[in-house]
């Protein structure tokens, strides 16, 4: 059987490749395509704290496709044991939900890939389209990596969108201006800010709770950082106030 070679399109994340080389390979699933690797047909993802055990993983998918093994540990973060350092930022661990499916079906559309940066886990809505990324199916069940035709499903509409607050929107337009490396005087000046990292870092904090129970809705997670904020020197309303004005 030869085997179709895709080449990992600019900040892709992993199992975002991995899928479409899937599709590619008229595989039904991620399972399937992991089977045809050796490797556990039963693999959901990558979890950040299974990475070193995970070496071996990577080793076969990469042989089985025939790419470089650095081809596809370029597209997970990097852990150090005390931070993760990945789309070129040294971040929290916490920041990161890297083996959960979590995707705009516009730009699945579009563009056929599920972009890097919705991995870290403040960023809750495209900045592309503005709408909320999508995790679970409409039936309420969680979006995994192995489920059959994939990527089919979510462009066909089969999982669920939510609206987005107005205070989630100023936020991730905000992190996703400092994720394209725009710098705003307002956010050094009024929070110390001066990068999606130091932001991102700001937010893993605020998050904390949310963190600690990675099961919770979106709307939870928002509100667990309105609730720190609110408790905060500054006042929920004040923060978004000066992100307004950056």
């Amino acid at each position: 059987m030869r085997i179709q070679v895709l080449t990992p399109q600019h900040s892709e994340h992993l199992l975002s490749y991995l899928a479409r080389t899937t599709i590619a390979n008229r595989l039904p699933s991620l399972s399937a395509f992991y089977l045809k690797c050796g490797v556990n047909e039963q693999c959901k993802g990558f979890s950040l704290n299974d990475f070193d055990n995970q070496r071996s993983t990577l080793d076969r998918i990469a042989d089985w496709i025939g790419v470089d093994y650095e081809l596809l540990t370029d597209l997970i973060p990097a852990h150090d044991g005390e931070h993760c350092h990945y789309l070129g930022m040294e971040l929290p661990p916490n920041v990161i939900q890297f083996d959960r499916v979590r995707c705009c079906p516009q730009c699945l559309q579009e563009r056929g890939k599920i972009a890097a940066y919705y991995a870290l886990r403040p960023v809750s809505m495209c900045l592309r389209h503005r709408t909320s990324l999508a995790e679970t199916w409409l039936d309420g069940s969680i979006i995994e990596w192995g489920d059959n035709d994939l990527y089919e499903r979510i462009c066909d509409g089969e999982c669920a969108v939510h609206d987005i607050s107005w205070e989630q929107e100023e936020l991730s337009i905000h992190l996703g201006r400092l994720l394209k490396g725009q710098y705003t005087k307002t956010l050094a000046r009024e929070f110390g800010i001066m990068d999606a990292a130091n932001f991102l870092t700001l937010l893993s904090f605020s998050f904390n709770n949310s963190y600690r129970h990675p099961e919770v809705s979106d709307n939870e997670f928002w509100a667990d950082c309105y609730q720190v904020l609110q408790h905060s020197p500054l006042n929920l309303f004040e923060f978004v106030e000066v992100l307004n004005g950056a």
